[in-house]
């Protein structure tokens, strides 16, 4: 049987919900550093304050966001002034799309929640980068705790992901391309654009502006 490869990166992909994911990037191979992601998280985890560092018109993003997402991105060996567009960019996006989500009714349950981190603790025990997993679980004062931070932030991007699922099924009715490769190309253009419209909709504005 493959083992599957999950990502202790956000989502959104993080963008930067920092949940666990199922898929393959540039950070999830043998040089990803494990301990100083957990480190992050774990820090992360603990910040409680929502501190402004973005408004829109409905979404906020919070300077331990930035921070947390500035770090990734540094991580991919971006400067600091890239790393900081970079993660300003994505986060704009993120949370225009997941305040549209709420906005239309979207909401998730505990009981879906759980579910969904009991499959992601089943595969974490087989796959391919469970080394990787286990340096950043290693950062945080407990497994328990990785697992309830985890818990608490996919919340977030299941309602995202949700409301990204519908929209999908309704271009697909309207899009019947034969050739798979066409309907994949078409829909990563249509969501991509669709992301970016949600966010200059919200007219980010630096609070510090």
């Amino acid at each position: 049987m493959k083992k599957h490869k999950i990502l202790i990166l956000c989502s959104v992909v993080v963008v930067f919900t920092i949940c666990i994911v199922f898929g393959y990037s540039s950070m999830a191979d043998s040089r990803f550093p494990g301990k100083l992601w957990g480190a992050k998280l774990n820090e992360f985890s603990k910040n409680n304050e929502e501190i402004p560092y973005a408004i829109g018109n409905s979404a906020t993003i919070t300077k331990a966001q930035m921070e947390i997402a500035e770090y990734f991105y540094s991580l991919k060996g971006l400067d600091e002034e890239k790393a900081r567009m970079a993660a300003y960019e994505d986060l704009k996006k993120q949370e225009a799309l997941y305040q549209k989500a709420c906005q239309l009714g979207y909401s998730v349950t505990d009981a879906e929640i759980q579910k969904q981190i009991a499959e992601y603790k089943n595969v974490a025990k087989t796959a391919e980068n469970r080394d990787e997993i286990l340096q950043v679980i290693s950062q945080f004062d407990s497994e328990e705790a990785f697992w309830e931070y985890e818990a608490r932030v996919f919340g977030r991007e299941m309602i995202s992901q949700k409301y990204v699922a519908d929209l999908e099924k309704k271009f697909a009715e309207s899009n019947q391309q034969k050739d798979m490769n066409d309907y994949n190309n078409a829909w990563k253009d249509y969501y991509s654009k669709y992301r970016e419209q949600l966010a200059e909709e919200e007219n980010f504005r630096l609070v510090d502006e």
